[in-house]
């Protein structure tokens, strides 16, 4: 029992400054863009496999990278419109707030099948 307890406790004390950070990171207000979003979770891909996944996973609509309006309304997501001006047109952004990194980082995107995803990718369709 001291064993596990000693254990337990070393493995506390390499948790805790992830954890500092985490919570640091989830308790800003600041918007980050998908490619962002893949770094600060550590993924092994970027932001087109991440939205692949969105899409795949029902997050985001079937054909474009904008997530439905529910995950919108839950906070973990915001679209705004940007004016591009050397290709002069409106673009639609997507951004992923912080309580959305929290979400993101809940679903195990480590493990994903990316081939799986892109196979049934529904943008690629179009």
């Amino acid at each position: 029992v001291n064993r596990q307890l000693e254990e337990a406790k070393k493995e506390l004390e390499e948790i805790r400054p992830k954890a500092k950070t985490f919570d640091r990171i989830t308790a800003s207000d600041k918007l980050v863009d998908m490619g962002q979003a893949a770094k600060i979770l550590g993924l092994d891909f970027g932001r087109n496999t991440l939205f692949s996944y969105l899409r795949f996973k029902g997050i985001f609509f079937k054909n474009r990278n904008e997530p439905k309006q529910s995950y919108i309304n839950q906070g973990y997501f915001e679209v705004k419109e940007e004016w591009i001006e050397d290709k002069n047109y409106l673009a639609v952004r997507v951004y992923v707030t912080q309580k959305g990194i929290d979400f993101l980082s809940k679903m195990n995107l480590k493990n994903i099948d990316i081939e799986e995803v892109e196979e049934n990718d529904h943008i690629s369709d179009l």
